[in-house]
């Protein structure tokens, strides 16, 4: 394997790493709605599975996180801090975590060149396209995109996903969390860094 094809199966590991943490999030959802929805005591119960899927099929992931929030807070509307929580999750993940993944999913991806111009990229890089129109007509939006900012990506995704795990937790042991512990959480969460940095390239 020579130097061009381990760069690639690099940056296709750390970019299908953050596809799959970004499905395990859905995952969570959905099984936090479940948490929700139906009684604790079945709660594992194969007719209460299916009724959950059925309930959720078809939903992508801002519906689901909608469901998320707003069961939450119907369900413990006195529970004031687990609703900061609850929000700051659904904050991120609709306008941090969601664009990225659409950005991954449906931009057109090179791992050798930069589509914008044919250039050869330089290791731990890869080139992502977006069309755009605008009232201008056709905008090709190209942006140069490093390995590790992948693995920071990846690094937050698992965080973000741990603190997601940790309120159906609490709420199973009927616990409301306190201010402080509320304040280190969304400290926390505000922490996470979701953003695609752009590599500037010079002419």
């Amino acid at each position: 394997m020579d130097e061009d094809d381990i760069n690639e199966k690099n940056l296709l590991a750390e970019y299908g790493r953050f596809i799959s943490f970004f499905e395990m999030t859905c995952f969570a959802l959905r099984l936090n709605i479940k948490f929700l929805i139906f009684n604790k005591s079945n709660f594992t119960s194969p007719e209460i599975e299916n009724l959950n899927n059925i309930l959720l099929e078809g939903l992508t992931a801002e519906p689901l996180a909608k469901k998320f929030l707003g069961l939450f807070v119907f369900r413990f509307p006195d529970d004031k801090n687990g609703i900061s929580i609850t929000k700051k999750l659904f904050d991120v993940f609709t306008q941090n975590i969601i664009p990225i993944r659409n950005s991954l999913s449906h931009g057109l991806t090179s791992f050798k060149y930069n589509i914008e111009n044919m250039s050869s990229l330089e290791m731990n890089q890869f080139s992502l396209t977006h069309p755009k129109i605008t009232s201008k007509g056709l905008e090709m939006r190209h942006k140069i995109i490093s390995l590790d900012n992948l693995k920071l990506l990846n690094e937050n995704m698992k965080e973000y996903n741990f603190i997601l795990s940790i309120i159906q937790f609490m709420k199973e042991d009927g616990e409301n969390s306190s201010n402080q512990e509320a304040n280190e959480i969304i400290d926390k969460i505000g922490k996470l860094k979701f953003k695609l940095e752009e590599i500037k390239i010079s002419d």
